[in-house]
């Protein structure tokens, strides 16, 4: 039934449906062109990402959503809401792959930005408020082993709150981006883009190959050097202030942080995140001689 209604909104002969996540499921017409539909949380979120999407369009490859017969960009279904999407071409990097990449993602991340320089779809975050309004405070409440490093790290996040911002893609992980032969073939999911720190991308980018490859110690330490190339590569195309260069760890701790205040409901993810957030913290360093070195910091 669902399934047909899908196709009655979109005028799909659907020969096959296959599920790819709880929201995510990929459609293949007779005619065996391919769709995505997803499901999302709300027409505002839908129309901003819309609007973003035709702006990016033409400039950078992302999927912008199709049209229903009735002229909308969605279709709701027993309350929830779906938008459609044609398949990109391209495969996602593992994190492995991704540390050895920091080019092909510095590259398009600083083309990214530089087309979002100026765009506004209404969105913000505070970045010292995130994390201090919400995520210390959630995380404090369950492990006040954390107490002294949260405290003395507030006065440096609440400098790095004032950092140069811009709308970000504010979910830049690796299974955002498709790459066919190191060619840029896709990104994804701009659901979540918002007005905030410009590096918050950057660092967020960091900390999640970070988390792919930090069981294996030969590429957790290799890891270490991988913040700077990232901005070697993105500042040829896109150069960030010094500020934000020396305002990297800051921020890839708060990130960290994020990250640990949203699996604080599952321990075994919570502490993984935990022992991150503290091994960025020892090596400080270490992570910023490669932002100096390469950044030239």
């Amino acid at each position: 039934m669902k399934d047909l209604f899908f196709a009655r909104q979109w005028d799909l002969t659907i020969s096959e449906m296959k599920p790819v996540s709880q929201r995510v499921s990929v459609f293949i017409q007779s005619t065996r062109s391919v769709y995505i539909i997803k499901q999302k949380q709300s027409i505002e979120g839908i129309l901003a990402e819309t609007k973003l999407a035709e702006h990016l369009s033409g400039n950078l490859p992302v999927p912008l959503p199709i049209k229903t017969v009735h002229g909308d960009y969605f279709a709701e279904w027993k309350g929830e809401l779906y938008c459609l999407y044609p398949y990109l071409d391209g495969q996602t990097l593992s994190a492995q792959k991704s540390l050895q990449s920091p080019g092909l993602f510095g590259q398009t991340f600083a083309k990214f930005h530089k087309k979002t320089r100026r765009f506004q779809n209404g969105q913000s975050s505070d970045f010292y408020e995130t994390v201090y309004g919400w995520a210390a405070k959630t995380i404090l409440a369950k492990d006040p082993s954390l107490s002294k490093a949260f405290f003395n790290l507030e006065p440096l996040l609440k400098k790095a709150s004032h950092l140069p911002k811009q709308l970000i893609h504010r979910d830049a992980h690796p299974s955002n981006f498709l790459f066919t032969d190191s060619e840029l073939t896709g990104i994804l999911d701009l659901e979540l883009a918002e007005e905030n720190i410009r590096i918050f991308d950057l660092c967020y980018f960091c900390t999640s190959i970070l988390y792919g490859v930090y069981a294996d110690e030969s590429l957790r330490n290799e890891w270490l050097a991988f913040p700077g190339k990232l901005l070697h590569h993105y500042e040829q195309e896109n150069p960030l202030q010094q500020s934000e260069l020396e305002f990297i760890w800051v921020v890839l701790l708060g990130v960290q942080a994020l990250f640990m205040a949203d699996f604080l409901s599952n321990d075994s993810l919570y502490e993984c995140n935990k022992d991150m957030f503290l091994w960025i913290l020892e090596h400080k360093e270490e992570i910023l001689a490669g932002v100096r070195e390469i950044s030239r910091v």
